[in-house]
């Protein structure tokens, strides 16, 4: 099974370097493709939710293009409005499609390596029938599954496969997520839930903490000692 491991990058300089280094380190054969979803400004339509962007979106851009076994691609509109992380998962599953992946490992840039078993798991995990695997469950209950260190089938007979944040409809549906979240779908969550109602979501062992995510997001500055 063909697995692609995507990132986007978003705001993410400093961060990323750090998670792509720890990635090839214990997966030097692996392709990456990286969705840059950063604006070409911050007047950009959209951009009023991140007051304290920082741009370094060019050296971000940079680095990467420097770097082996990376293809970078951007979504088609990107110079007409602010993206959302589901933007770049719904390209990044398209380009997958195209290219011949069987499934799709998404990660984030304030992620960590620690071992090279995780894709392995996950492989064996999908072979066994499962549309949906991940590292992390929500602490708020069993139903839901990070978006960080997930692996989505993409043939999975889902109808109408987006990771975008979409509004909720039924009451099934309204009665799964926190309060917080009430009424819509984060980032792939309705995707999530899909699964998990056919029985088709799991999570892989990771007591070992082979896979880390530092729960940083793209609004938080990466420390200095990460700006490399």
């Amino acid at each position: 099974m063909k697995i692609q491991p995507v990132l986007i990058a978003f705001n993410s300089y400093g961060w990323i370097q750090r998670a792509i280094r720890s990635f090839f380190r214990y997966y030097p054969d692996q392709h990456l493709l990286v969705v840059d979803n950063n604006p070409p400004s911050e007047d950009m339509p959209g951009m009023w939710s991140y007051p304290k962007f920082k741009f370094k979106s060019r050296k971000e851009r940079d680095w990467l293009d420097s770097q082996n076994n990376i293809t970078v691609i951007e979504h088609p509109k990107k110079n007409i409005y602010a993206l959302k992380h589901g933007d770049g998962l719904d390209l990044a599953r398209k380009w997958c499609l195209e290219n011949g992946a069987d499934a799709m490992f998404h990660f984030e840039p304030d992620c960590l390596f620690r071992d090279n078993m995780l894709l392995e798991h996950v492989s064996q995990k999908l072979e066994k029938g499962y549309w949906l695997v991940g590292v992390d469950r929500m602490r708020v209950n069993d139903r839901s599954i990070w978006t960080a260190g997930s692996t989505w089938l993409l043939d999975c007979p889902i109808k109408d496969i987006s990771f975008l944040p979409v509004i909720r409809k039924t009451l099934d549906e309204l009665a799964v997520l926190p309060s917080h979240w009430t009424g819509w779908w984060d980032t792939g969550q309705k995707i999530c839930f899909e699964c998990w109602r056919n029985n088709k979501s799991v999570v892989v062992e990771n007591e070992n903490r082979g896979f880390y995510h530092c729960f940083r997001g793209s609004i938080k500055e990466a420390p200095s000692i990460f700006m490399l």
